[in-house]
């Protein structure tokens, strides 16, 4: 079972087609699919005295460790039926000072825009912030916006990291969008929620990774404060 351990404060992605700063945008699904076994950072929360903050760092350990051919071996032996995860996922225990939907937000793995889409009964559009290859060979940052109803209810930050050639001649030379690596591949990611929290504001952050061997993407997103009740 994951437990929350409370530290101190600090501070602090895939859908859609564009094109920025020579990079591949025809990207799909970002930060809400969210996958990996890092262990790092975590966001800032209030706590419920409403004059501190602390952050709640995720200690999980997955139900089993998967072997590097884990992806490979489970779309071979088992339909996935359109999971957008791999491998068994286990039990992410919240702080008490998160509500039912807030929880539901902040362990969405790959869901996040079907549940927010569902939530307003409207589509989800994704809009590309910019796209980045950094100077070491294979690493990437990436920001987008999620929107409904023209309004922006979610920013994801992510830090790709690409360590097989092939797959950066994926993105380099054939032009797959970062976002659209894992489906082209047809790689289940594993999930790994890292951090929980709520930004300055008062709204919902998150801190994850995405891992297939290969590839490994660690998202933030941070959500506004009124994200259920945004056509108030």
């Amino acid at each position: 079972m994951t437990q929350c351990s409370r530290s101190s404060p600090e501070h602090n992605d895939m859908n859609s087609n564009s094109n920025t700063n020579g990079t591949n945008n025809n990207d799909t699904t970002t930060a809400t699919s969210d996958d990996s076994h890092t262990e790092n950072d975590a966001d800032t929360t209030t706590s419920t005295n409403g004059d501190q903050s602390a952050e709640y760092r995720m200690e999980s350990t997955p139900l089993h460790t998967p072997p590097a051919n884990a992806t490979a071996t489970a779309l071979k032996e088992a339909p996935h039926l359109g999971d957008l995860m791999g491998w068994r996922t286990t039990f992410t225990e919240l702080p008490g000072q998160f509500t039912g939907l807030e929880r539901i937000v902040l362990t969405a793995n790959g869901t996040l825009q079907r549940i927010i889409s569902s939530y307003y009964n409207a589509e989800v559009t994704v809009k590309i912030r910019h796209n980045r290859p950094r100077t070491d060979q294979g690493w990437y940052d990436r920001e987008v916006e999620l929107l409904i109803f023209d309004q922006v209810f979610c920013i994801a930050t992510s830090e790709i990291h690409l360590d097989r050639k092939e797959y950066v001649d994926l993105v380099e030379i054939n032009r797959i969008g970062l976002g659209q690596l894992f489906r082209h591949l047809n790689l289940l990611p594993f999930f790994h929620l890292l951090k929980v929290g709520r930004n300055p504001e008062g709204g919902l952050k998150r801190t994850y990774t995405l891992q297939s061997p290969g590839i490994t993407c660690r998202i933030t997103e941070t959500f506004p404060r009124k994200l259920f009740t945004l056509l108030d």
